[in-house]
């Protein structure tokens, strides 16, 4: 049995890299859709923030998510209803009381990147 109650969908984008590449190329891949639709509730009333001036303010905001299963792995880029995009930084699968769901850590970056 999937989440009882969801707040919102999750599009899931993740950028698949040849043998010759890494994370830091300049001419990476695209991201691709993997799946979107996602069942989710997103826990962010208390997010845990760092912030680090430098010449300006960055805001790393990590927060909680419960999801329908679905592929999403570490790494991953997910976009919520909301236009909020985060990066995949945890996700485990969990079973129990009938349920089955994905549960799992997400980072959000703002200001200076």
């Amino acid at each position: 049995m999937a989440i009882p109650l969801a707040t919102t969908h999750l599009s899931v984008m993740r950028t698949v890299l040849t043998a010759n590449e890494d994370a830091y190329d300049a001419n990476q891949a695209a991201p691709t859709l993997i799946v979107s639709g996602v069942r989710a509730v997103i826990a962010s009333t208390t997010p845990k923030m760092s912030t680090v001036l430098i010449g300006g303010e960055r805001g790393v905001y990590t927060v909680t998510f419960e999801s329908d299963v679905a592929d999403i792995q570490l790494g991953d880029e997910v976009t919520d209803d909301n236009g909020q995009q985060y990066e995949v930084l945890d996700v485990s699968r969990q079973t129990g009381l009938g349920f089955d769901y994905l549960l799992g850590e997400l980072r959000k970056v703002t200001g200076v990147v």
